[in-house]
Order: C-alpha cells, then sequence, then structure tokens
C-alpha cells in the first residue's frame, strides 16, 4: 500500500524482528546475564542500527544516521514500552504456567 519497494519492507520487518522478538527470546532463554531492561535495551539498540544502516544502502535519499535524534529516542522508548506491555500482558493471560516448587 505505501508504494516502497519488498526491499525496504523486508528491512523494516527484520529490523523489527531483532528488536522484538529476539530481545524477548533472549529474556525468556536468560541468554545473557542482564536484566529485562538492560536486554531489551541493547537488543531496541541493536535493531534500531540495523535498521538504519539497511535503509540507508537500500533507500537513495537515505543518509546513515539521518535524523538519529529523532529515530532512536523514540524508537527506544517505543521499543521498550512495547516490551514492558507485551512482558504485563502475557502475566495476565490465562495459559501462564506457574512454576511450582516441588
Amino acid at each position: 500500500m505505501s508504494g516502497a519497494p519488498i526491499k525496504v519492507h523486508a528491512i523494516n520487518i527484520f529490523s523489527f524482528f531483532i528488536a522484538f522478538v529476539l530481545a524477548t527470546v533472549a529474556v525468556e532463554y536468560r541468554w545473557f546475564k542482564l536484566s529485562k531492561l538492560q536486554t531489551w535495551l541493547a537488543f531496541s539498540i541493536l535493531g534500531l542500527v540495523v535498521f538504519d544502516v539497511l535503509s540507508s544502502l537500500v533507500i537513495v535519499k537515505r543518509e546513515l544516521f539521518m535524523g538519529w535524534f529523532i529515530i532512536y529516542p523514540v524508537g527506544i522508548a517505543g521499543l521498550v514500552s512495547l516490551q514492558i506491555l507485551a512482558s504485563f500482558l502475557c502475566g495476565k493471560l490465562p495459559y501462564k504456567k506457574i512454576n511450582k516448587d516441588t
């Protein structure tokens, strides 16, 4: 619908996959010895950097770190807020497993 080539959409999907899905998996399986917030921040920054680099290669008029002062703070805040909301809502779902001490 936007008229952008499929490679632009692929970059958006790939960077969101890194920033959200991989961050969620990393937190759940405790890949790193970091807190949830630190892991979410690290993957959000990584996803945004991947987005910035790849989109500057694909989009002709897009330069590397173009508008970084808007994209990074808003992107990091949005992604971490989405992670917090998703984590909260998943804790409220009826099928959540309860760890019982045996």
